[in-house]
């Protein structure tokens, strides 16, 4: 009669079928061939939708990832100075007192420089200081450094001047005003991209920075070195400011 026996086929049950409806039960197996394609068009398409969101998940933690990529930062020193007393020819001396300046140190190392290039022709530093007082302020400047060299340990610096912390502080008589500082970060930029950033509060993307997300108020305050009297001292270390 034809009649064939097919084990392990559909299962491990055994199944008996005729050859003559053979193609039908195949069939059946299958689905209809205009339904399989329409299947397998949409496997594709799903692979495809996941295989591109994949790619941007990819792509956006490289981007949080590349902080640093270009410029490795140590851990910032703020400490207090007292203002310089250099011995001149010529003037005559004047009775003063040194007073204390709250110095903010970030040093760090350009890791990366274009092709043939031995430093980089502009580095822009975006300071951020809280400073603790009647009132809170958020201290903020941009220090935009020019020929920074490659592969050496440099570093980048803003004071804040004894009659800046006198008013924060509502103290005439402010001492170790360092300890006022309550806060403090800095993003650094190279071709409109961030590629070093440090946050003193622990933070580690960017974009949580404490900056980012507070009510205080800004306020100026931050002076580039060339504008203290500290502007002689240690060129050979801190990066020229345009």
């Amino acid at each position: 009669m034809g009649i064939a026996l097919v084990s392990g086929v559909l299962g491990k049950r055994s199944k008996f079928f005729c050859p003559s409806v053979q193609k039908t039960l195949t069939l059946s197996r299958i689905g209809n061939p205009h339904t399989g394609r329409n299947h397998m068009k949409h496997k594709r398409n799903t692979f495809i939708a996941a295989f591109s969101i994949a790619v941007a998940m990819l792509t956006t933690t490289k981007q949080v990832n590349a902080q640093g990529d270009i410029v490795s930062i140590s851990n910032p020193i703020v400490q207090s100075q007292k203002t310089p007393d250099y011995t001149v020819s010529g003037p005559k001396k004047k009775r003063w007192t040194q007073k204390e300046w709250v110095e903010i140190e970030v040093p760090f190392i350009v890791t990366k420089l274009p092709a043939k290039a031995v430093a980089l022709s502009e580095l822009v530093f975006k300071y951020y200081v809280v400073v603790n007082g009647p009132e809170k302020k958020m201290l903020t400047t941009t220090l935009n450094h020019t020929n920074v060299p490659g592969k050496e340990k440099v570093a980048s610096v803003v004071y804040i001047s004894p009659q800046t912390m006198q008013k924060l502080s509502g103290n005439p008589n402010v001492t170790s005003p360092d300890k006022l500082i309550a806060a403090y970060g800095v993003e650094v930029e190279y071709d409109g991209k961030i590629v070093g950033f440090y946050d003193s509060t622990g933070k580690k993307n960017p974009e949580q920075a404490f900056w980012k997300k507070t009510d205080i108020a800004s306020a100026d305050g931050l002076l580039a070195k060339k504008d203290t009297p500290f502007a002689p001292l240690w060129s050979d270390y801190h990066v020229e400011v345009r």
